[in-house]
Formats: C-alpha cells, structure tokens, sequence
C-alpha cells in the first residue's frame, strides 16, 4: 500500500472532478482525426456496402454512420440521426452551427458503396491501404466512390470548428446520406426532414472536373404478350421472346435519333433487363423488357412513353401476332443543370483556380447523382471531387495529392461563402 501523503488524515474527503461529462456516444478509435487521407482510410475500412446491391447481404450504412456521428458529437458539433424511411439504414446530418447573419452551404456525400463482391478476390476490399510507392494512392471498396469527398467534408467542416461553434456566420452542414448507389432515400429523407442550405458541394468522384449539370434517368417497362404453349404446338403458342426482338431492332434505330444537349451531349438508351419465359419446352406467354433511358432536359416522362408507345403500334402493325401491355415508367430521377453565369459556380471555378494554379471548365457529366435531389428543392449545387481509378471495379484507389487539393478547395469555398 503506497504511504498516505502528509496532508491526508483518515477523515480527509478527496473529491475528483470530471470536466468532460458523460458521454452521448460511444467513441470509436481515431474519432479525434481531421486529416482527410487518415479519415478516407478509416471510412474505407468499414464496411458500408448497401444490402439492396449485394448477392450476399451488405452490411448496410449503420456502423459508419455510427462513426460519423461520433465524429461530430466528439467535437461538439450538432448531430441528427434519420433513419425513417428503412430500419438500420441510417443517414447523419452534421450542423456546425454559425454566429448569424451568413449563408448556409451543405456537403453531400453518400456513405454507401456497391458491392464487395465485385472486388478482386485476391485484394483486400476494406483495407484502406495508403501506398505511398504508386505516387499516394488509398485502395479499398468505395475509396473513391465517395469515402474521400465525405472525408474531404469532414476534414473541411473541422477547419472551422471551436468547441461546437463556428468562426464563419452561416451554417456548414455535413449530410452523409444512405442509398445513392440504388434509390437514393438518403438525401430524399435529409431533404423530407427539412435540411435546406442556399448552396451544396457534392464531392462525388469527378477526377478534379467542376460538373455543373448531369443527366437523368428512366426506366421504362415493356411486356410483350404471347400464347403459352407445349413446344411441339406450334399452331398454338405465339412466342413472345421472338416477337420482343423486333422491339430491341426498333428501339436500337430509335437511339439514333434522340436529342442532345449543349451542356449534357446526347441522350441515349439501353436494355437494362430482360426476362421471359419458364422452361425451355414450353413457348412463353410473355417478354418483359426494362428499357433505361439517359435523358437530358428537352425530354420527359410523356414524351418517352409517346415514343415507345409509337413503337410498339409501329411493329403491331406490320405484325399482327404481336401484342403488348401498356409501357410504364417503373422508376425516374430528374436531369440537373446550373445556370453558366449562376454566381456560386463562377465563384467556385475562382476557388478551384486559386487552390489548383489552373481555370477549369464547367462541364456536365453522363452519369445521375443526388445533385438532382437538391436542385430540385431549390439548391443550387456543384459536383466536385479527387481523381482514382476503379469505380465499381475490382481495385479502387483515390489519389493522395487529389484528395488534399478537393479538401483546400471545399474549405477555401466554405470560408467565402458562410462568412
């Protein structure tokens, strides 16, 4: 037993005082982290692959949003959990609350990834890996896609964070969304919730392009109808497997000649899937195709549905045996587009040039993300994020020096406009 110091008797009280409090969460390791190369490696680690894509159950957004919640709360910074619209799908909404009196900017990103499945089964697909050898580079599933533009927001957010509060007068708000890689409820629930901001980054993976406008998309059902029959009666079965070739042939021309935009390029269209029939013995009593479409703003719901239809009278016409259900839309998300002259992107390019030494050009990308969402409730938004390899691939990296240079860019954005 160590000897009792001189100035305690058996009667002395000792009183321990605890500053910090109890806590709200329970901290993970390297919560205290703010670097974004550091943080990428952590959100690489967990895995957050979303269970709606996997053909072996994903884990889902709960344990990293668990992180990203705890990152927040452990700097005082306002956290809110949504998890409404589907059970142990969780988003986080961070709000480093201003002095008053400035504009509010929100960083997006989606802390879901595809499959790990679709990684090569000789990598590591959660190792978050920082090879400074290949020139700085951090592999692992969703490195790239988009674990380090949420780390590059993170690490933007903390720059201006003291004790909770805010040097800047607007608001920053961190929005790690659930879902974009499938139906996108994430930044749906965030935007149902109320969440609203005057501006939005979204550093989604654009090799370091500032995207001021992006495609939608929809999804068109066509079921070709026929006469279920043995296969030795020919007389009596109308194949509609058979009879669904000419409405691939027709809608192969009908790309051809769909419109284009000056900020999007051309529309386009593919069969995303087929099925029909139940055996190969039997002629199928019907052919369902989904047909995706890439749109750009001169189309719409109607004016697709007008074509396909006409398509599909078109061959009933010439071919009497064939018949079909009405097509219908099963799914659809809206094009996005800024203005050229609108402010926050002209500023935005002024940042870009000033972090990076070169002026980029605006340009609009083929591929739909939740900026649509956004812009659709009134924010306007920009797309910008590190350069890597590898999306949805069997190795993903991000670049070191990429994901530093996104990071500077948010933070000198964020500073200009919230103060």
């Amino acid at each position: 037993v160590s000897p009792r110091p001189a100035c305690l008797s058996e009667d002395s009280v000792v009183v321990l005082l605890n500053t910090e409090g109890r806590r709200r969460y329970k901290p993970p390791i390297d919560v205290s982290v703010n670097d974004p190369v550091r943080l990428t490696q952590i959100l690489t680690t967990i895995d957050s692959s979303n269970p709606d894509l996997s053909k072996a159950s994903g884990a889902g957004e709960a344990e990293i949003a668990s992180y990203t919640s705890a990152w927040l709360q452990h700097r005082d910074i306002e956290a809110h959990w949504l998890e409404s619209t589907k059970p142990s799908r969780p988003s986080v909404v961070g709000v480093l609350r201003g002095k008053g009196g400035g504009k509010s900017i929100m960083l997006n990103g989606h802390i879901d990834t595809v499959s790990l499945s679709s990684y090569s089964p000789d990598l590591d697909p959660l190792s978050g890996e920082l090879r400074v050898e290949d020139g700085g580079r951090i592999y692992g599933r969703g490195c790239l896609d988009m674990k380090a533009g949420v780390a590059a927001a993170m690490s933007a957010m903390a720059q201006f964070n003291s004790g909770g509060g805010s040097s800047l007068r607007g608001n920053v708000i961190l929005a790690a969304v659930a879902d974009e890689e499938n139906f996108s409820f994430g930044t749906e629930e965030v935007l149902a919730a109320g969440w609203r901001a005057d501006a939005a980054i979204i550093p989604e993976p654009t090799q370091q392009e500032v995207i001021f406008a992006h495609k939608g998309f929809l999804w068109v059902e066509i079921e070709v109808l026929g006469v279920a029959s043995h296969g030795s009666m020919p007389d009596e079965g109308v194949d509609a497997i058979l009879l669904a070739g000419a409405v691939q042939t027709a809608l192969l021309e009908h790309a051809k000649g769909l419109p284009s935009d000056d900020r999007l390029g051309k529309a386009s269209l593919h069969g995303g899937l087929i099925q029909g029939g139940e055996e190969p013995s039997s002629y199928p009593d019907k052919c369902t195709l989904t047909v995706e479409f890439r749109t750009v703003p001169s189309q719409s719901r109607e004016s697709i549905l007008r074509d396909v239809e006409g398509i599909l009278a078109g061959i009933a016409s010439s071919t009497p045996e064939f018949k079909y259900a009405p097509p219908r839309v099963t799914f659809e998300r809206p094009c996005f587009a800024l203005e050229a002259n609108d402010k926050f992107l002209t500023d935005f390019v002024s940042h870009v040039s000033r972090v990076t030494g070169s002026v980029p050009e605006p340009n609009g990308m083929p591929f739909w993300c939740d900026a649509a969402l956004l812009h659709k409730v009134g924010i306007p938004s920009i797309v910008y994020g590190p350069k890597g390899f590898g999306l949805h691939g069997k190795e993903e990296w991000v670049s070191v020096e990429s994901l530093r240079e996104v990071t500077a860019v948010m933070k000198s954005v964020v500073e200009d406009f919230c103060a």
